[in-house]
């Protein structure tokens, strides 16, 4: 995922069991764009914790959030899902 940057931040997340998509986090603040179909149970409705994904700035592509306690925890998930990934295509 060469064109995909890291992206950290803190902030309250909203975390459920998403039909399609399994565990699911967004900032809270989004929360109303999730349906209310979409969500098959909430596991937190507020949690604090730093928010990290992959991200093409400027394009809609991204990972899913995935949300941690500290922030060098995020940024370790990052570089053991992704750098792994970059290894093998070079």
């Amino acid at each position: 995922m060469a064109f995909m940057e890291t992206e950290v931040m803190f902030g309250e997340w909203f975390i459920w069991e998403d039909r399609y998509e399994g565990t699911c986090a967004i900032p809270h603040e989004y929360i109303n764009d999730v349906p209310d179909e979409q969500i098959i149970e909430v596991i937190q409705q507020r949690v604090d914790g730093w928010g990290a994904r992959m991200s093409a700035q400027g394009y809609l592509d991204c990972t899913p959030w995935v949300v941690f306690d500290t922030v060098e925890d995020a940024y370790q998930y990052l570089e053991d899902e992704y750098e792994q990934e970059d290894e093998d295509t070079e």
